[in-house]
């Protein structure tokens, strides 16, 4: 009885804890191209509650940038890594080295989750409307 008891605590606990994490961001997959950068966005989960997100872009001229939202899944970013062609990976956080950096890259990765978005809205319309003009026919 008191093994039952304990798993029932158990499960509220988890199901109460899971309420307040991270959310899945799935509106955002994406693996394609974005103005000539190959962008990949992937969401990462833990215990199978969504953990954190990484938008991975490589810019045309071979560097790629990492945008690491490592805490809560809010889309807010904790660092930014940078490897430049022919180069060692630079990591930047919201220190007194890597703060205006992790500022710029937030503009960045915003920027990149509108445009994902957008992309995906007139994907969508472009399908619905082919659909509803081979209806016609």
């Amino acid at each position: 009885m008191k093994l039952k008891k304990t798993i029932c605590v158990l499960a509220a606990a988890l199901s109460i804890g899971a309420a307040g994490c991270g959310k899945a961001h799935s509106e955002y997959d994406f693996d394609g191209e974005i103005n000539g950068d190959q962008v990949k966005f992937s969401t990462g989960y833990k215990f199978l509650i969504p953990d954190n997100n990484y938008l991975n872009v490589v810019r045309q001229d071979g560097a790629s940038v990492q945008y690491c939202d490592e805490r809560f899944s809010n889309l807010k970013l904790e660092k930014v890594c940078i490897t430049p062609v022919d180069e060692k990976r630079k990591c930047y956080e919201n220190d007194e080295v890597g703060e205006e950096a992790l500022a710029e890259a937030q503009i960045q990765f915003d920027d990149y989750l509108t445009t994902i978005l957008d992309y995906k809205q007139q994907e969508s319309m472009e399908l619905i409307n082919k659909k509803k003009h081979e209806e016609k026919k």
